[in-house]
């Protein structure tokens, strides 16, 4: 891993970030990433964020293929599996997922 030092000035702006944080340029692109030391997972958020393909998001966000909710993925792999810990794992993952979106209005 490379290390950069801060200027005074980086340091005022970085000391902003309360969580990860995108560094851009002055015409908004970006240029890296930035994870605070507090948290515990920093440096595996920013390799995590840096494997992010923008242009892939931006292509799936336009396609009009149909997507798949995660409960729909989760009953898929449902009735994939013979593994009872894991086919209780994922009805356990499904339950809450319909309890989280679930719509008290008819």
């Amino acid at each position: 891993m490379t290390s950069l030092t801060a200027n005074e000035a980086m340091v005022v702006i970085l000391s902003q970030a309360e969580g990860l944080a995108e560094i851009r340029d002055p015409g908004g692109k970006v240029i890296g990433f930035y994870a605070p030391v507090s948290r515990k997972d920093a440096a595996s958020s920013v390799r995590a964020l840096a494997q992010i393909d923008r242009a892939e998001l931006e292509r799936r966000k336009q396609s009009k293929e149909k997507g798949y909710t995660t409960a729909e993925v989760f009953e898929h792999l449902l009735t994939l599996t013979q593994d009872e810990p894991t086919r209780a794992h994922l009805r356990q993952k499904i339950a809450e997922l319909r309890e989280r979106h679930r719509c008290d209005t008819p």
